[in-house]
Order: C-alpha cells, then sequence, then structure tokens
C-alpha cells in the first residue's frame, strides 16, 4: 500500500468554495458550502488512472461488453486508463480505450451499481481530496461516494450513502506516463479520396491491429467502423460539405494512445464538358457541396495549373489551336494554399480550331453562305439567328461542303428568308464524331428583301419597255442590261418602269434586271436570275450571249 501511495500526483488543494457543477443546472448556481465539499482541482484535461484502496491496489476496469465498473489488480494498463475533462468545477471522466463514460446505473445511489455507456457531455463528478486519498461523488448528489463491494465475486464498483464504507470508496488518482501504460498513438493522415474519406497511419512495430472509429453526432458516440491490420483505411459512406472526425488506435497485442482527425469532404468535381468558344476552349464541372473555389488543370508531360475560380467554369485562354489538351479540376481551400478534394485522374480531352469565317452574298430569294475550309474540321454545322427562332442560335444543318443556301423556299418555316426581316447567320466546325470544336463569328445582321421581279418587257422603238412589281421598303430602283461581259447601269427610277433605247443588231439577245435601293442609295436587294420568264427581251441580230456575271 504504501508503494502504491507513493505514486500519487501530488494535487494542490484549493482552498475556495467552489460551486457544484449539475447536469441539470449551470455550475454557478448551487453553492457547494451547503454540503460541505470542496472539489479538488487536478487542471483542464489529463490521462489517470483510477484505484481502489482495497484488494491491494485494485484499479477501475471497464467491461465493454455488459458496461459494467470492475475492481481488478492489474496495474499500468491502458484498460484501466482513465480521461478527465474539466467542465466547470467538475469533470466528465471516461475510459480511453473506448470512449464510455463513467455514469450511476439509476438516479438511486443506495448500493447502485457504477456502469459506462456511451460518451455524453453529461454524467459529471466532484472529485473530494480526503488525505492522501480522494471521494469521487456524481455531481448532482454529493452525499454519495464510490465503493468496492468486495463480497462480490467480481470486486464491483458501487455507490453508497453509508459513511462506514467511506473507507472502501476512497480511491487514488495517479497521473499516467502515456509511454509507460501503452504506445505512442499512430501517425495518421488524412485526404480526400476519389472514392471517400481516406485514412493512413504508422505505428509502433509492437502494435500490429488498429481499431478505426468514426464520431456519430446524433448519438455523440464513436462507432466502430473497422479493425484491421492493415495501415489503412478509406470511408465511402460520405457526403459532400460535411466534417468527419475520426479516432484510430492500436489494440493488438498492446494498447497505443489514439489518435483523432477531422475533415471535411468534398467530393470530386465532375466534369460536364468542355464548349469551343472564340475565347477559348470553356471548362465546365457540376458544383461540389461545400466547396468554396476550384482550381482547373490541363495535363502536359503532367498536370499544370490553369487557374483558380469560385464558379464553375474556366476559360482557358492561353491556347493553341488544332491541340489536344485533358483537363480536370480539384476544389481548393479558400486561401488557395491546400487541396480540399481529390481528382478526376483521367479528365476530359478537347481539340480546337480556327472559327470559320463566313461570308453572305445576297441572292434573289435568300442569302449564299460561304467560309474558307478550316484545318481539321471534317464537317460544318450552320446555324441561324432571327424573330422566327426567339433571336436564338438554332441548327439548320450539317454539311460538308464549305457553303450553304438560304431562301424562303425553305421547307422549315423558321429558316425562309422573309421578306423585311433581319437575319444573323454563323458556321461551326466539328470533327468526325460530331462534336463541335471551334467557337464561331457572326455575321452582322442582314436584311432581307425579295429582289424586284420584272413582270414584261415591251419591244419598241426607239425604247424597250421593263416593268417590275414595287417592293415594299424600296425607295428608288436601278436598272441594268447585260453586254456579255458585265452588267451596264442604265438609269435610276422611284417607280416600277424603266424605257431604255432599243439599240442592237438583229437577233440580239437582250437582258435586263433591276434592283432595289433605300433612301442612302445602298442596295436592299439582289436581281432575279430567272432570265427565261421576263428577264429577257429577244432582237433579231447574231450572237447569244449565255453566261452572266454576279453583282
Amino acid at each position: 500500500m504504501k508503494k502504491l501511495v507513493s505514486l500519487i500526483l501530488c494535487l494542490t488543494m484549493v482552498c475556495t468554495v467552489y460551486t457544484v457543477c449539475a447536469v441539470t443546472v449551470s455550475a454557478e448556481e448551487t453553492d457547494l458550502a451547503e454540503t460541505g465539499f470542496a472539489p479538488v482541482n487536478l487542471g483542464d484535461d489529463f490521462y489517470a488512472y483510477i484505484g481502489m484502496t482495497n484488494g491491494s491496489g485494485r484499479w477501475l476496469t471497464n467491461d465493454v461488453s455488459v458496461g459494467d465498473i470492475v475492481a481488478s489488480p492489474s496495474v499500468n494498463n491502458p484498460t484501466q486508463t482513465w480521461r478527465f475533462v474539466r467542465s466547470g468545477s467538475c469533470y466528465k471522466i471516461y475510459d480511453v480505450i473506448d470512449y464510455f463514460n463513467l455514469i450511476p446505473a439509476g438516479s438511486i445511489f443506495n448500493d447502485a451499481d457504477v456502469i459506462t455507456s456511451p460518451y455524453t457531455d453529461n454524467n459529471l463528478w466532484t472529485i473530494e481530496q480526503d488525505g492522501g486519498y480522494y471521494l469521487i461523488h456524481p455531481a448532482t448528489d454529493q452525499s454519495f461516494f464510490l465503493y468496492e463491494d468486495t463480497g462480490s465475486p467480481e470486486h464491483r464498483i458501487r455507490f453508497h450513502s453509508d459513511a462506514s464504507l467511506k473507507g472502501d470508496g476512497r480511491v487514488y488518482i495517479t497521473k499516467v506516463d502515456i509511454t509507460d501504460a501503452m504506445k505512442a498513438a499512430p501517425s495518421v493522415t488524412i485526404a480526400n479520396a476519389v472514392t471517400g474519406v481516406n485514412l493512413k497511419w504508422t505505428a509502433n512495430a509492437a502494435v500490429d491491429t488498429f481499431r478505426v472509429r468514426r464520431y456519430n453526432p446524433a448519438t455523440e458516440a464513436w462507432d466502430t467502423v473497422m479493425t484491421t491490420s492493415g495501415h489503412t483505411y478509406t470511408d465511402t459512406n460520405v457526403k459532400s460539405g460535411v466534417t468527419y472526425k475520426y479516432s484510430v488506435q492500436g489494440t493488438n497485442p498492446v494498447y497505443s494512445a489514439e489518435a483523432i482527425k477531422s475533415l471535411q469532404y468534398l467530393s470530386v468535381p465532375k466534369l460536364t464538358g468542355v464548349d469551343n468558344t472564340t475565347a477559348g476552349p470553356v471548362i465546365k464541372w457540376k458544383a461540389v457541396p461545400g466547396a468554396v473555389k476550384y482550381r482547373v488543370f490541363y495535363n502536359e508531360g503532367g498536370w499544370k495549373a490553369l487557374g483558380d475560380t469560385t464558379g464553375t467554369s474556366f476559360t482557358h485562354s492561353e491556347f493553341s489551336y488544332n491541340k489536344a489538351y485533358t483537363y480536370t479540376v480539384r476544389c481548393v481551400t479558400s486561401n488557395g494554399k491546400k487541396f480540399a478534394s481529390a481528382f478526376d485522374t483521367t479528365g476530359i480531352t478537347n481539340t480546337i480550331v480556327k472559327n470559320p469565317a463566313v461570308k453572305a452574298t445576297l441572292k434573289p430569294n435568300g442569302y449564299y453562305l460561304g467560309w474558307s475550309k478550316v484545318s481539321g474540321a471534317k464537317k460544318y454545322r450552320v446555324f441561324i439567328n432571327c424573330k422566327s427562332t426567339g433571336w436564338k442560335w438554332v441548327k439548320v444543318t450539317d454539311v460538308t461542303t464549305n457553303n450553304y443556301f438560304f431562301s424562303n423556299t425553305m421547307k422549315v418555316a423558321k429558316f425562309r428568308m422573309k421578306h423585311g426581316e433581319q437575319f444573323l447567320f454563323t458556321v461551326r466546325c466539328m470533327d468526325s464524331a460530331g462534336k463541335i470544336i471551334s467557337g464561331f463569328t457572326s455575321t452582322a445582321k442582314l436584311l432581307y428583301y425579295d429582289a424586284p421581279k420584272i413582270t414584261s418587257i415591251d419591244q419598241g422603238n426607239p425604247n424597250n419597255t421593263i416593268r417590275w412589281k414595287a417592293i415594299k421598303g424600296a425607295v428608288k430602283y436601278r436598272v441594268f442590261s447585260w453586254n456579255g461581259k458585265k452588267w451596264i447601269n442604265k438609269g435610276t427610277t422611284t417607280g416600277t418602269v424603266f424605257k431604255t433605247p432599243n439599240i442592237g443588231a438583229a437577233k440580239q439577245n437582250k437582258t435586263y434586271a433591276v434592283r432595289a435601293l433605300n433612301k442612302s442609295g445602298k442596295y436592299i436587294t439582289s436581281y432575279w436570275e430567272t432570265y427565261d420568264s421576263g428577264g429577257n427581251v429577244y432582237y433579231y441580230s447574231p450572237g447569244v450571249w449565255t453566261s452572266k456575271n454576279k453583282f
């Protein structure tokens, strides 16, 4: 006994009167002077053995399987190690192996057992010094104390209010040297992996089995999730944005101290695609719950950072045409100093080519689009944007040629060229799989008017008379004749009838055309090219002209 007493930690008695700490009231609401007990100040938080003074120095042991507290002669064993956490003037006491509270078994303590239950912030105790020993009282009623029932086979620990049993209830508390009681805690690293939260650890070679636990906020208890001889564990039962806390502790053949790590799990950003734009490829992904910032990478002999963003898209502005880039995204902390998630190691690959340069030529009944061939393009997608499409870009068709004609005779109504309406056109490149691999450059808004259609040409002497239908929106009309090489301006009029001198040899083929102008004198229409339906007048003169240049 003298040897055991010598192990007692020299704890300083606090002379000041303390307040009692209760479960249902605050520590300041009960005057401890009413009971006459003054709790000992053990410090804020430390590991210690609780030993009973009877039975040759028995120690409190928690039998986790039944929750009982019994007395064991074993000394310097981590299974008898308890942790004291200060709460006001009281303490929470729980075993360091399984995180079970030391609690009274019921509200009536007369010969009541002391048991353990999963750890909570309740079950508070007051510790009173009694000479070289200590008495442990429940904070809710300090007239009861622990004592060892030596009459029970297992030396059960109980509560009693009988003062004659006070000597059996005296305990001693010795501060633990952790290295003597157990091995050092495993060295644990924690990180977000592709499939969940990953724990890895190294430990003392004497420990070959480990228990991994996760804290459950709902029950305020630690749930064992795995016992393993390995040195890694990945928790896949996780949700992005939630913080998880884990404990890793060696359990066989000797115990180690525990290591506790916590981490907010962030899932891997899921890439949704790359849009090729004039400004460059735009990488897109789904928002990750809990993420505050993302870092975008491209792979070029290794992953290289492009930049950070708080959004869910990023434009790669410094790029090269016809070069394949592979992208991925990773969550980072708000200051950008640490990674906060894993990443898609495969990534998403994209190639961008130059925008087609589109030229629109006005025709009698529509616009003719032409563009130069783009290196890397296998086919082209043609788009229109107008009032009929709600001023949105709408796909018209895919072609392998470098031209396309929009007309007012197209079968799809919203794609027809309507008189007096504005239209925008563009073309984008595609690869052989049908993926768009370019941005686009739109034409300016083009105003379309039907070309004036000649209704008759009357041969006369000395003039031929040309007549046509009026065009809404036209201010003037200009009449042309074809001389075999080019169109010759014959004159301008505000009406729909024009006379031109009848000059030419017999049987000469004479062709006329009319174009409309606005008030600024600019052409707003093309001309009809249906020369055999009112556009020609014939003279009996040698020679037939068969080719006609465009305006």
